[in-house]
């Protein structure tokens, strides 16, 4: 058993449960976009290393290219998680206190990071760029 979005599903739904019941829709959301903040902080420093900030910042469709991943990535968290509240549930039920709330820490901070990181990465942008472009 997977620890990270498994776990995240796990308290998430758990969080939810009166709300969502036991598919935890608002879980698999939130993994489809953790997984998609990640992917864009990805593929933007895979972009500032082929392209200068000028050739990035023009076209203004590229914004557009948002949807498709978080569709895909919360499709498949669907696939993957929507029945296995119980599983989980069983597999976790019985961990001791202190490394419940380690734990429960580990699945905030994985909410907020990918934020973080990724305005950080749009603040630096011409820092990065400058040093990952390789045309330089």
């Amino acid at each position: 058993m997977n620890f990270f979005f498994e776990y995240i599903y796990y308290r998430l739904t758990k969080a939810y449960l009166k709300w969502d019941g036991n598919e935890g829709i608002t879980s698999i959301i939130a993994i489809g976009m953790i997984k998609t903040v990640l992917f864009m902080i990805i593929a933007f420093l895979v972009s500032f290393i082929f392209f200068s900030i000028n050739e990035i910042s023009k076209p203004s469709w590229l914004k557009y290219l948002i949807i498709p991943p978080f569709i895909l990535f919360t499709v498949l968290a669907k696939k993957k998680h929507r029945t296995r509240f119980e599983e989980y549930s069983q597999y976790w039920a019985f961990e001791p206190k202190w490394l419940r709330v380690i734990k429960g820490i580990a699945v905030i901070l994985a909410l907020i990071l990918p934020w973080v990181m990724i305005l950080w990465v749009a603040a630096k942008r011409e820092f990065l760029s400058e040093h990952l472009y390789l045309l330089n």
